[in-house]
């Protein structure tokens, strides 16, 4: 909406410093919850289909859950 006013002078160097910040933020968050869900993937793929196996990977999970916490 401040880009549509006809008073250029109400934008400073700043606002758009801002805006950039946010968006590269915005996008390096994004990045990391996709690196971290496609580790948490690979971590699965390898634990197998047995009881043990299950219960070596749901302990796995808490695990990553209490270090991340």
């Amino acid at each position: 909406m401040m880009l549509l006013t006809r008073d250029r002078n109400v934008m400073t160097g700043w606002d758009f410093a801002i805006g950039i910040g946010g968006a590269a933020a915005a996008l390096l968050a994004g990045g990391a919850m996709y690196v971290g869900h496609r580790a948490q993937a690979r971590r699965e793929q390898r634990f197998g289909e047995s009881l043990r196996e299950q219960l070596t990977r749901r302990i796995a999970q808490l695990d990553d859950r209490a270090t991340i916490s």
